[in-house]
């Protein structure tokens, strides 16, 4: 059995404590204090950030609520872990692996180069890709080492007397396959089965590794000796022969053979007699287990070698059962991974889209306010340094106290906008014929965009077919008029021809229509399908591209309906569509129990 009185063992890996070992055998403290065992000076450690305990033969790490955290195996820890041999510890920058010493009795792993050499007797050989049935009768047939030595023992009574024994082996060793979750520490626990049944000195197992090259796994000895380290050395004639030739091989007596007379040979790790067999799955091999003896020749018997091959195939399946949880559990890291990667790429695109809404808002606002103050500002700048100016006229406190209520209106609609609720149209009867005038005698205050004279004067023709009376919000469709003025003039502006703005207001098939058209250049085909979209402007620089998309909301809301096609010879024409009845069409119920509301007014003449 492996002893388990020596010292646990640390080695550093970097900074200053790089290729140093500590020992412990009761505690360790690492951390920037003077008073820890090992100092680390170093930024991202604490004072005492960690503890190393040996409890039970078993050595435990504990985070001290370190600041930067302590991390075993890349992953950080929470409260205490317990570590197995080749467990890498990160401390701030400094990185240590845990040592087993039981695992150290080997300090490494040598294939003697032999292949030029033959066999000599006894050797024991059995292909194991032919035919496993003879496996069955050598437990039944050949005696275990320290049975009866009588030779006139019949078969059938050491059947009686050894047969079972190797079936309980067997069941055991399968238990701790199936009772151990680490691969190294079920390869550590079915050696010492082996060693204890076959009376053996020492077990390896060795693992192809994905360069194709075999790698020490695990050793364990019956008696190990801390203080000696033995290099573990395998013949690669014997190597080769159990790998490619998928067969197990008993050598009784190495002494006897001539390859290992050599100075690198086998006998400089004392071994005289040996067993090896094949660690597969199915046809694959993925390695190789060996139980050796180094004081006895003939130390082994053929149903040994027999049940050291089941034994190869039984680690062989738990390795790739291993192999294919660990994959899973990779995968499904990854899953988690990706999962937390797009919660937060989702994070950020909540946030993206609150700001987008924040700037849309704040650019629709400016919008709005823009249209609504540039006319009054205008009026003020003429007011005061064109009083001698015979074209300025004066406009009256009616038409100025529009602008008020307009951006008093549209006050209201951010108060709404911001409890996340659409203020409903405040609904009116009205003549659509007036609220179109007073939208245009207002976007005349602004004499920058709308001159009386000059090279960029516009001049105004309305034609009113008749005066279609409309239940409607006459603010809200009065910023639309507003903004339809306000687009034809600068899509005017600069252009050679004389600006014109014709405006025509009328009914027809049970809808109040109001026609805006300009004599400028048209708008671009590749904007035309997607002009009433948020942000796409024809102006350049010099627009936002919100003016047609909060006109089509407003529009919408009322019921009605707003487009724009090319005029004949030149320019564009937009037209709004609003129903002289909105019952007759498709609207909210909190419309419809508005309009039902609303009080009967007199009639409205047809004189503006």
């Amino acid at each position: 059995m492996m002893t388990n009185s020596s010292a646990m063992l640390l080695k550093g890996l970097n900074q200053e404590h790089q290729g140093r070992i500590f020992e412990i055998k009761d505690k360790l403290m690492m951390g920037r204090s003077r008073k820890c065992d090992v100092l680390l000076e170093d930024g991202l450690v604490s004072r005492n950030h960690a503890v190393f305990k040996v409890i039970d033969q078993k050595l435990y790490l504990s985070d001290l609520s370190s600041r930067n955290g302590t991390f075993h195996n890349q992953e950080p820890i929470d409260g205490q872990v317990v570590l197995n041999h080749g467990d890498k510890v990160r401390i701030g920058r400094s990185e240590f692996i845990f040592l087993d010493p039981n695992l150290l009795s080997a300090s490494h792993f040598e294939l003697v180069d032999d292949v030029d050499y033959t066999f000599s007797e006894p050797v024991i050989k059995k292909d194991l890709t032919i035919n496993a049935a003879h496996i069955t009768d050598s437990f039944l047939l050949h005696e275990r080492r320290g049975g009866s030595s009588d030779e006139f023992e019949s078969p059938i009574s050491e059947l009686a007397k050894r047969g079972p024994q190797w079936f309980e082996v067997l069941f055991l060793i399968n238990r701790e396959i199936q009772t151990q979750s680490d691969i190294r520490e079920m390869s550590l626990a079915v050696s010492q089965r082996l060693l204890s049944v076959l009376d053996g000195d020492r077990c390896v197992v060795a693992l192809i590794d994905e360069e194709g090259k075999l790698d020490l796994h695990s050793i364990c000895e019956a008696n190990p000796n801390p203080d000696q380290s033995t290099p573990v050395k395998l013949s690669k004639a014997i190597m080769e022969q159990v790998i490619e030739g998928r067969c197990a091989i008993n050598v009784n007596d190495i002494s006897q053979d001539k390859r290992f007379e050599e100075s690198n040979s086998l006998l400089l790790s004392k071994i005289r007699s040996f067993l090896v067999a094949p660690i597969m799955i199915g046809s694959q091999v993925l390695g190789l287990i060996e139980v050796s003896r180094s004081d006895v020749v003939n130390a082994f018997s053929e149903a040994g070698l027999d049940l050291l091959s089941v034994v190869g195939s039984m680690i062989g399946g738990a390795i790739k059962s291993n192999e294919q949880l660990q994959k899973q559990e990779d995968h499904i890291k990854e899953l988690k991974e990706a999962q937390r990667q797009l919660q937060l790429a989702q994070q950020d695109l909540v946030r993206s889209q609150q700001l987008a809404v924040l700037g849309r808002m704040a650019s629709s606002i400016n919008h709005e306010i823009g249209n609504l103050l540039m006319p009054l500002l205008e009026h003020h700048t003429n007011q005061t340094d064109d009083d001698d100016d015979d074209d300025f006229e004066m406009f009256t406190s009616e038409e100025l106290a529009y602008s008020c209520t307009q951006i008093k209106s549209l006050i209201e609609d951010i108060k709404h906008f911001s409890r996340g609720t659409d203020r409903l149209p405040q609904m009116s009867r009205c003549d659509l014929s007036e609220q179109v005038l007073k939208a245009t005698r207002f976007v005349q205050i602004d004499r920058d965009l709308f001159p009386r004279s000059g090279p960029n004067k516009i001049e105004f023709s309305m034609d009113y077919q008749g005066h279609p009376k409309v239940i409607i919000d006459p603010l809200q469709i009065g910023r639309v008029i507003i903004n339809l003025l306000r687009n034809a003039a600068q899509a005017m502006r600069g252009q050679n021809e004389v600006s014109k703005i014709e405006i025509r207001v009328g009914s027809d098939d049970g809808e109040a229509f109001v026609e805006v058209q300009d004599n400028g250049p048209g708008i671009p085909e590749e904007v035309r399908s997607k002009l009433f979209e948020p942000f796409i402007s024809t102006k350049g620089d010099q627009g936002l591209g919100l003016g047609l998309d909060i006109s089509r909301k407003i529009v919408i809301n009322h019921g009605g309906s707003i487009d724009f096609k090319l005029a004949d010879q030149r320019g564009t024409i937009f037209k709004i569509s609003l129903a002289l009845n909105p019952t007759l069409r498709s609207a909210t119920p909190e419309l419809i129990q508005q309009m039902a509301s609303l009080p009967s007014l007199p009639t409205v003449s047809d004189e503006i």
